[in-house]
């Protein structure tokens, strides 16, 4: 905004008297005496002078400035400063035709990874217990604390920032090395607990009061401003007098986040869990309350196949779920890896888990969701696909008269007639074993020692081979297998 003096001179008025709180003005069309005073950054007009026709009257520099050059115009007069590029006061709240131009349109959005995680903005992190959502924004906070690139979340090269975190779940101590083995630069991680030992959670209520109106602080007097801000979980920050299960409510725990996002320019990130509900519903599963998903620009949903938890090696898959700026993109299916840090003893493995690189699917995090959800049904039915690929099996093996098969071929024969990978590995295990007949050498199957006959000797209608539907379960399982 322009100051004083530049605003009154180029007016014509002249500046009389110079004191250490106040300034004496004369309007151009008077040869004596005091038009006008400066103090304090106001205006005050005694009496009716120039375009000034109100007596008494006490006025800003944006209000003299739409006075005296656009008389009386505050949308012209907003107009000209943006053009002269200035930064005009908003006008106060309330209903109102607003032209648009004159609108205070905000910046496009900025990214820490585009597609992935918006900056300004709240982004949701959610998914069930142990899989994995805390090893993903460690993974975030590392690419950020060191600059680094991450290509799989499109974070590019830049200049390290901070990152402020709030943990309630997980104890410092294993946060901290779950960081240090990710590679994040630890002095640019500050923790907003009440101990010195990080414990200490603080509580939001609404508005931008207490905890969060302290935090809000920090912030302003930081050294550098942090580029994000990390809640696992955000829940257990939730002031207990507010029912986040009630919409209004949780959208008034939502907003003082969202403000945040916006006063420091940082993507804020709220981890939660997924509910119980047997559903591969992404919106039904997100735990808490639909607000969450009304009120986050991004919406990152994190899970685990059916067939993870059966490996030696375990996997997360994370994608986006919602985007209200970009199209969403495929999910990415990361390997766990558990990595010895530390001496083991008889109280302490040693041990703490970090993501691999990962690989990109071929489909959305929803989709995966959906898929996994009909496998585990096809499993729960006794009359399912399963159960065909187990006579198929028998058949199979009746057919070469052979004790023993190759693991390999027999899943390949079955993949051929069209069955699903679940509904595969289902069958194999049931009808039979596996095992390598010496260390070292490829899997063999054998039979039960009981009777074929202990299947339905017939599924009236249904055929082993399961033709065009078979096919399609293929090609959608190619994208997981």
């Amino acid at each position: 905004m322009p100051e004083w003096e530049e605003i009154l001179t180029g007016a014509g008025w002249a500046q009389i008297n110079q004191g250490m709180f106040s300034n004496i003005w004369r309007h151009p069309s008077a040869s004596i005496g005091v038009s006008a005073t400066v103090k304090n950054d106001l205006l005050q007009v005694p009496g009716p002078v120039g375009p000034f026709t109100e007596p008494g009257g006490v006025y800003t520099r944006f209000q003299a400035i739409a006075i005296i050059n656009h008389g009386g115009d505050e949308q012209a007069a907003r107009r000209a400063l943006r053009e002269a590029g200035y930064h005009p006061p908003s006008e106060p709240p309330g209903l109102r035709l607003r032209r648009l131009t004159d609108i205070d349109v905000p910046p496009p959005t900025r990214w820490i990874g585009p597609g992935w995680i918006p900056r300004r903005e709240i982004t949701v992190l959610v998914g069930g217990e142990g899989d994995g959502k805390s090893l993903f924004w460690v993974l975030v906070v590392a690419a950020v604390t060191t600059g680094s690139p991450y290509k799989h979340l499109n974070i590019p090269a830049r200049q390290p920032a901070d990152v402020v975190i709030i943990i309630t779940e997980d104890s410092t101590a294993e946060v901290q090395a779950r960081l240090k083995a990710a590679g994040a630069d630890l002095a640019r991680i500050h923790i907003y607990c009440t101990d010195d030992d990080g414990s200490g959670t603080p509580t939001f209520g609404e508005g931008l009061n207490g905890d969060m109106l302290l935090l809000h602080a920090y912030l302003e007097t930081a050294p550098e401003p942090p580029a994000m801000i990390v809640v696992d979980a955000w829940l257990d920050t939730v002031a207990g007098g507010l029912n986040i299960r009630d919409t209004q409510q949780a959208r008034a725990a939502l907003h003082p986040w969202k403000q945040l996002a916006d006063a420091h320019d940082a993507a804020v990130i709220l981890v939660t869990h997924t509910n119980r509900m047997d559903t591969s519903n992404t919106r039904d599963l997100m735990g808490g309350t639909a607000a969450l998903r009304q009120k986050a620009r991004m919406v990152l949903f994190t899970a685990r196949a059916n067939h993870d938890r059966e490996e030696d090696e375990q996997h997360m898959w994370i994608g986006p779920d919602k985007a209200n700026t970009t199209g969403l993109s495929h999910a990415l299916k990361f390997t766990v890896a558990v990595m010895q840090v530390r001496p083991r003893t008889d109280d302490d493995p040693g041990t703490v888990a970090r993501l691999q690189e990962p690989m990109q699917t071929l489909a959305t995090i929803r989709t995966h969701l959906e898929q996994w959800r009909d496998e585990q049904r096809e499993a729960n039915q006794p009359s399912s696909r399963a159960v065909l690929a187990q006579r198929a099996i028998q058949e199979y093996m009746q057919a070469r008269k052979a004790a023993s098969v190759p693991v390999a071929d027999l899943k390949d024969h079955l993949k051929e007639l069209g069955y699903s990978k679940n509904a595969r590995d289902t069958a194999v295990k049931a009808a039979g074993e596996s095992r390598p007949p010496a260390p070292g050498e490829p899997w063999v199957f054998s039979l039960h020692g009981a009777e074929p006959a202990s299947l339905p000797a017939s599924l009236p209608g249904l055929d082993v081979s399961l033709g065009s539907q078979g096919d399609r379960e293929d090609r959608e399982d190619s994208n997981t297998s």
